[in-house]
């Protein structure tokens, strides 16, 4: 079984598309803080280039995006 970063990581791309592939992305969040005290799977997924881009995604408890936000 993947674990949950590589699946969140998986499915960002699946919901993103041609946008994002080929970029060197990273995934961070906090396992004490998932979900947080809303009851919300958030997550950060960025590129690991300087300055590069950053969204916060809406996942499910399994780890699958079901909306991302470009900040």
């Amino acid at each position: 079984m993947k674990n949950l970063e590589q699946r969140i990581l998986e499915t960002f791309i699946k919901y993103e598309g041609k946008e994002v592939e080929g970029l060197d992305l990273g995934v961070a969040f906090c396992e004490d803080n998932w979900p947080n005290e809303e009851g919300d799977y958030l997550v950060e997924v960025m590129e690991r280039q300087d300055n590069g881009r950053v969204w916060t995604c809406q996942c499910t408890r399994s780890g699958k995006v079901k909306d991302t936000y470009e900040l």
